[in-house]
């Protein structure tokens, strides 16, 4: 459910680990962490990431633990505090509406591509948006086979693109309003103006006219 908005999660490379290292990131990454990768996973990634605690132990020849008075004399093996407690991560709360999503993308999946997004009018929160076809998030997040990411890829509908955010779309005839309300707060058109189009498109057989008379 909503996968290109949530995104997903798959683990860090050693050359993004290195990388992240090298510019002292203080979220302290390490190897087998897991790290966003798209939609609000990747774009909050630090802001839902929380810090690793540490513990530091002194053993002894035998790998038996050494604490109480043990430990006191041997604090300067440790360098450091004996324990850091871990930060939890922040919470993201979105206007997303979980009554939704399900029926909006119900009905995407009719179809073989397409996108929506159900926007409050009053205030112009998104309560639902939706890209079809989708991949499944927990085949990204795990260990992803050439084959199936080939398969993604070669889709000619194009699973791994968002079109409710990433896709470029002609504005078409819903765009003539922006223009028209430019001129009239203009006063560059009479708004009793009427204007009539005699112009037309041959499709086949047949013509069509932008006014029929």
């Amino acid at each position: 459910l909503a996968a290109h908005m949530l995104g997903y999660m798959n683990q860090i490379t050693p050359d993004e680990l290195a990388d992240r290292r090298q510019r002292s990131d203080t979220l302290n990454y390490h190897l087998g962490d897991y790290v966003g990768r798209a939609g609000l996973e990747r774009q909050w990634e630090s802001f839902l990431r929380g810090k690793d605690g540490v513990e530091r132990v002194v053993v002894d020849a035998k790998g038996q633990r050494k604490d109480g008075a043990e430990l006191e004399a041997l604090d300067s093996l440790i360098g450091g505090p004996q324990r850091t407690e871990p930060q939890p991560a922040n919470d993201l709360v979105t206007s997303i509406d979980l009554d939704l999503p399900p029926p909006v993308e119900t009905a995407l999946s009719k179809h073989k591509s397409g996108a929506a997004a159900v926007v409050e009018v009053d205030t112009g929160r998104v309560l639902a948006l939706a890209s079809w076809p989708e991949p499944d998030p927990n085949v990204l997040t795990g260990r992803l086979s050439h084959a199936e990411a080939a398969a993604l890829n070669d889709d000619p509908l194009r699973p791994m693109m968002d079109k409710a955010l990433r896709e470029n779309y002609f504005p078409g005839s819903t765009f003539k309003v922006v223009p028209s309300i430019a001129a009239l707060e203009g006063h560059l058109v009479d708004p009793e103006a009427t204007v009539t189009c005699y112009g037309g498109m041959r499709f086949g057989k047949r013509m069509f006219h932008c006014a029929e008379t």
